[in-house]
């Protein structure tokens, strides 16, 4: 059975970004002996340059892991009310505007 670690067990309080790097997450988590990494907005989120997206895959595949999940937002794991937006419709990166989805209501 493949085994994964979230990031969420390194993510701050606020829950909008990680205590440590991505890099020695990873590194801990292949060291550990996971095969494959959880991915919550805190570690890398919509709004982050395609070019660091690839770069964490790139790190991730490194390890010979996989992302074997993602939350893409902050509403979520904050339980606020917009987190059942995130089961909208999801426009390819990068993120739209603020605001609702008109095309969720």
């Amino acid at each position: 059975m493949d085994c994964s670690l979230s990031c969420r067990i390194v993510e701050t309080p606020e829950k909008t970004a990680i205590s440590i790097s991505f890099d020695d997450f990873v590194d801990v988590a292949a060291q550990s002996g996971y095969d494959a990494v959880c991915l919550r907005a805190s570690s890398w989120g919509l709004g982050a340059p395609a070019a660091e997206l690839r770069r964490m895959r790139e790190q991730v595949e490194s390890r010979s892991m996989y992302v074997s999940m993602v939350t893409a937002d902050y509403d979520v794991p904050l339980n606020n009310s917009d987190g059942p937006n995130s089961l909208c419709a999801t426009p390819p990166h990068p993120t739209p505007p603020p605001g609702p989805d008109p095309t969720c209501h």
